[in-house]
């Protein structure tokens, strides 16, 4: 897992969030040496050192002299976490560990990416598994097409302002259907190589982007918003609009699990059967969180519930207390 500098936006633009998060150095993860270990119900905590050394200090409650790779391991995959293996940060990853396994006996599957503002991993866990991004897709789309088509000015924004706030705010198939048609993808596939994303399971992104509602893995939907989030900076009027929307949305289970603690701009997906191997369950979420301190970062949740956006709440509280406690 490497830190990965994003794209953002045009020199000189302020970002749309003030933040000082994690300011931390870091230079390529190894954990080729273990050297450091604690039970934590399934899992065990494997701390390894950036550079593959043994870690300086054999007692969790003393200080390291910089971030450690933390590896939790679970069933399916790995949780890692970047950050000291303090007693509070190693209680919240058992607490992430702990709705992993509470989804996983309720037959879901979740993947999660939690970034800095800055673009650097600090939180993952099946972060390249693609699931059905239902609705989730709609949020980045509708943010290519204010970036590049309004803001680009052969858009008049009053042409697809209320399509767009009903796609934001009531996720409305209908309105996200009319702008596809009338306007495209291959807009959407340009933002998304300037912003960065991967081509996850598809050849290209300009597959990716033809499909209407596409398969994504959670560091996708991360890379998304990250371009989104330097969009937001640009405080166009489009932008405004759209950061309004974003945070005003009616449905999700981020700002549900977080309440008045933060802000948060995001938008939902969710989905209640499977209809094909690519048209499956699922219930995401992905966007922005602001803390009152200034802290901040960019989430994907990505998951197999069938439609239950309640089921994530549990595991957003707890990645974000982990987030806090990095």
């Amino acid at each position: 897992m490497e830190p990965r500098p994003r794209p953002r936006g045009p020199k000189g633009r302020e970002p749309l969030l003030p933040y000082n998060f994690l300011e931390v150095s870091l230079v390529t993860l190894s954990i080729a040496a273990l050297s450091l270990a604690w039970p934590l119900g399934l899992g065990e905590l494997v701390v390894g050192t950036h550079d593959g050394a043994e870690a300086a200090a054999a007692d969790p409650d003393e200080s390291l002299p910089s971030d450690e790779l933390l590896s939790l391991e679970l069933p399916d995959a790995s949780l890692t976490a970047l950050g000291h293996p303090r007693p509070q940060t190693i209680a919240c990853m058992s607490a992430v560990q702990e709705e992993i396994v509470r989804l996983a006996a309720q037959g879901v599957d979740v993947g999660f990416c939690l970034r800095d503002l800055d673009g650097n991993e600090f939180v993952a866990y099946q972060a390249n598994r693609d699931f059905y991004t239902a609705s989730s897709i709609k949020g980045p789309y509708v943010a290519s097409l204010l970036e590049r088509r309004v803001d680009g000015g052969d858009l008049p924004l009053g042409d697809v302002a209320s399509r767009v706030r009903s796609i934001v705010l009531y996720s409305d198939n209908d309105a996200y259907a009319s702008l596809v048609d009338q306007y495209g993808e291959e807009g959407f596939a340009g933002w998304l190589e300037e912003a960065g994303v991967d081509t996850g399971v598809y050849d290209d992104l300009g597959a990716y982007a033809e499909t209407k509602y596409p398969r994504s893995t959670p560091s996708q939907l991360a890379d998304e918003w990250e371009g989104i989030h330097a969009y937001l900076g640009h405080r166009t009027k489009a932008s405004e609009l759209l950061a309004g929307l974003f945070e005003e949305r009616e449905t999700s289970p981020i700002r549900d699990a977080l309440g008045s603690d933060a802000r948060s701009w995001s938008k939902a997906g969710w989905f209640p059967t499977r209809e094909s191997d690519l048209v499956t369950p699922a219930a995401n979420d992905a966007g922005i969180v602001l803390h009152k301190n200034g802290s901040g970062y960019v989430l994907a949740v990505m998951s197999t519930s069938p439609a239950d956006l309640d089921a994530l709440e549990g595991l957003i509280r707890a990645l974000d207390e982990l987030s806090l406690s990095l």
